[in-house]
């Protein structure tokens, strides 16, 4: 049985939040531009990735490195 079926969601939405919790690790423990994060973590477009952060944090992605310090 696939993971996203154990865990009860799409395997879009289980690919976002592992996109997105990569992403975090990335902010916390590199000095890399947030654009390179968004990049490396597979959302094409910094500002998307930009909008579904702060839809799912709660703050963008500028605001969570900053707190993260």
């Amino acid at each position: 049985m696939p993971v996203y079926e154990e865990i009860h969601i799409s395997p879009g939405a289980y690919l976002k939040e592992y996109r997105l919790q990569m992403a975090c690790t990335m902010l916390r423990n590199t000095s890399e531009t947030i654009t390179t994060v968004s990049q490396n973590c597979g959302f094409h477009s910094a500002s998307y990735f930009g909008k579904v952060f702060r839809s799912q944090m709660g703050c963008t992605p500028y605001e969570f490195r900053n707190r993260s310090v």
